[in-house]
């Protein structure tokens, strides 16, 4: 499952969204930009789990948040991504 959205506080509800609470988990980070963010998954996926011994957390989303960058392009806006992990 992968979780986005936008934080807020308890007292602000938004019309038409829900309220998810991201549950506790030890969470691996990974920083890149929107241009980069599909070489980054497949990175994860495809040599960092197998070359770190952590296993996904099949019971956690992963969250993505997105950094605009005012005035530039889409593809520099910065990425950070965690990831759901067990050792």
């Amino acid at each position: 499952m992968d979780v986005l959205g936008i934080e807020t506080s308890s007292r602000d509800r938004i019309k038409g969204f829900e309220t998810y609470t991201v549950p506790p988990s030890t969470y691996a980070e990974f920083n890149c930009t929107y241009k980069t963010s599909m070489k980054t998954n497949r990175y994860i996926y495809g040599s960092w789990f197998s070359s770190t011994g952590f296993e996904r957390d099949d019971h956690k989303p992963n969250i993505v948040a997105y950094f605009p960058v005012p005035f530039r392009p889409i593809n520099e806006m910065f990425v950070r991504w965690w990831i759901p992990v067990i050792s």
